[in-house]
Parts: C-alpha cells; sequence; structure tokens
C-alpha cells in the first residue's frame, strides 16, 4: 500500500521533496518526522495510524483565480483608493508604459531565445541544448506579471461595468485561436511560417468583414501604433494579398544596403547580418532626414497610409475581375500587374 502512495505522489513531486510523516498521533509514542520522497518507502513503517503530509504546490488554474480575486479586493470596497479611481482611459499610459518594458526585459535575453525548435517547418539549428540564463529571464518573468496585471484591472473595470468578465476574454482567445489554426484543429495543411501568417491575415478579414461592412485586408491596424511597427503590418499584411512591393525594396534602398554591406565587409561583396544592415539602414535614413529637416516618424505614416490606399484600391480592382486576391497565383499576378498599369 505505502508503495503505491509513494508512486502517485511521485507524479507529483520530485524524489527530493519534502513528505511529512505523522505516525501514532496523540499517543505516548507518536512520531513526526520530513524525510525526501525517495526515501518514505524506506524510512516509514505504516500502519492504521500513519499519515503522510505533503504540500502541493497551486495549480496554474488556482493562481489564477486567486489573482483574479486579488484584483477584485484591490478595486473593491475597502480595497487601494488609487485602484478605485482609476478608469480604462487613465490606465492606457500604464498598459503601455509596461508592454515597453517588457520589450525591455526581452531585449536582455540571447537571440534567439529560445531557438527554433526541431519539429519547425523554420528549424535551421544545430540540435544543441538551449542553456537558459534565469538572470536574463527573471525581468521578463515580473514584467509579463505586470502586463497581466493589466489586462485583470480592465477586465475587472468591463465586469463592473456590466460588459464582459474575465472568463469571457479568455473563452474569446479560445475561440479565436481554434478559429485561425484550421491547419492544427481542421483540416487546413500548412507546412511553414508564412503560409500560416497569410492564411491568418486572411480569416482575420473573414471575421471583420462577418461584424463591419469593410473588407480589406489592411483593417485593423491599430492607429495609435508607432510608425515602424505599422510598416511592419502594412508590408506583412500587402504581402498577404501579393504585393509585389511588398517585399522587394525600392532601387534606392537596395543600393543604400548593398553600400552598407560593403562598408561592413571591408570594401569586398561578402556575407553580413541582414538585422545589422536593416538597422544602419534605418539609422542613415533618419540622419539624413534630420539634416533636410524631415520627421521620419510623420514621413514613414504618410508612406504608409499611400501604400493603404493602393492595396484597398487594388483589392476593389481584383473584386471587379473576379480575382480572390486571397489565393496566390497566376490570376493574382496578372491583376497585380494590370493594376500597376493604370
Amino acid at each position: 500500500m505505502l508503495d503505491d502512495v509513494v508512486s502517485m505522489l511521485s507524479l507529483l513531486l520530485d524524489d527530493d521533496a519534502d513528505v511529512t510523516i505523522l505516525s501514532r498521533l496523540g499517543l505516548p509514542d507518536e512520531l513526526v518526522r520530513t524525510v525526501p520522497l525517495g526515501d518514505v518507502s524506506a524510512r516509514c513503517e505504516p500502519d492504521h495510524l500513519t499519515s503522510l503530509f505533503v504540500r502541493l504546490e497551486p495549480t496554474p488554474d488556482e493562481r489564477f483565480g486567486d489573482l483574479v480575486a486579488l484584483t477584485h479586493r484591490l478595486r473593491g470596497p475597502g480595497g487601494c483608493p488609487w485602484d478605485a479611481a482609476q478608469t480604462h482611459q487613465s490606465l492606457t499610459r500604464y498598459l503601455l508604459e509596461e508592454s515597453y518594458e517588457v520589450l525591455d526585459a526581452i531585449a536582455g535575453l540571447a537571440v534567439p531565445s529560445p531557438p527554433i525548435p526541431p519539429w519547425s517547418a523554420d528549424y535551421e539549428g544545430d540540435g544543441q541544448p538551449f542553456l537558459v540564463d534565469f538572470d536574463a529571464y527573471g525581468p521578463l518573468q515580473s514584467e509579463l506579471g505586470d502586463v497581466l496585471f493589466q489586462v485583470l484591472f480592465h477586465a475587472e473595470l468591463a465586469s463592473e461595468a456590466g460588459a464582459f468578465s474575465i472568463g469571457d476574454v479568455i473563452d474569446g482567445l479560445s475561440n479565436k485561436l481554434v478559429r485561425r489554426h484550421p491547419h492544427v484543429f481542421g483540416d487546413a495543411i500548412r507546412h511553414d511560417s508564412a503560409s500560416v501568417e497569410a492564411q491568418w491575415e486572411q480569416i482575420k478579414k473573414q471575421e471583420r468583414s462577418a461584424e463591419v461592412a469593410s473588407e480589406s485586408v489592411m483593417d485593423g491596424i491599430p492607429a495609435n501604433l508607432p510608425a515602424l511597427l505599422t510598416a511592419a503590418k502594412v508590408v506583412r499584411k500587402a504581402a498577404a494579398v501579393g504585393d509585389p512591393l511588398a517585399g522587394s525594396p525600392s532601387g534606392a534602398v537596395a543600393d543604400l544596403l548593398d553600400e552598407l554591406l560593403i562598408a561592413q565587409s571591408g570594401g569586398a561583396q561578402s556575407g553580413g547580418d541582414p538585422a545589422d544592415l536593416v538597422a544602419a539602414a534605418l539609422v542613415d535614413i533618419v540622419g539624413w532626414g534630420r539634416s533636410h529637416d524631415v520627421d521620419s516618424e510623420t514621413a514613414l505614416m504618410h508612406a504608409l497610409r499611400r501604400t493603404q490606399e493602393r492595396v484597398r484600391a487594388f483589392e476593389a480592382f481584383a473584386l471587379e475581375r473576379g480575382v480572390d486576391v486571397s489565393q496566390p497565383g497566376d490570376d493574382r499576378v496578372r491583376a497585380w500587374a494590370e493594376f500597376n498599369e493604370f
């Protein structure tokens, strides 16, 4: 019997976890001692007056429930005056600040962290084990907690307003993830991250079109994003509908990257880190803009608006000709060629 109990506990605890043996409590020969789980069988002679006490860590579900209750307590009567005075609007700056602090924490990790796993189609590693730098990961754990609290706080405010609860948020997210991963939970087949990304954008477009009249792939980009983040979204979405300009730099930019590549390699054409080249190009462009009294942030946003308008115009152009822009192929390529002739 004891071996069966120890075997069951070993599914929940490590061998060095503390287990307290309680024998004959209340009797003159009672015994209470704590031993590692792995030693229980050897150091315990059980009878009908013997019990084992173990302290199990709360499950993630229990911890999350405790955190929801804590948030409710802070906001509720007798809680924190500052928390009670907050609104969705007043918390906006804190959500933004905490998000940037998460990015700062990620910047302190080795690149990539963790490596892409071998079962991914994008795996390019050497199979070596990943050594975790716990000191580097510590700040990320803390900052993710701060962002999670912001999510819970906004959900608590929405619950007070009678709009939705944190449970509704979780249900909505779960349903969304299932819908947007038909290659995992359905019959769709996708072999690489690029095809999954294109599929994701089209599903988002279909979801939006069911809610509002607009059906452009460019819908849904937050208006308050910084220009460079907006650019990443716009270029990705443009590529999803086959925009030939989305993945091809203009002649001037291509020349600049070539010059930077030569400069970094000491005058010889050789391989360079693409991230370093892009970073150097961005710094040079911003510096050039500053010397010509151009605000790079504003200029980029204007250019992105033009790109969005061009893609929207193409979508309407393709729709008139019966071309499904979500489907790669010759029809879409020809539609872009005809569109660019206008």
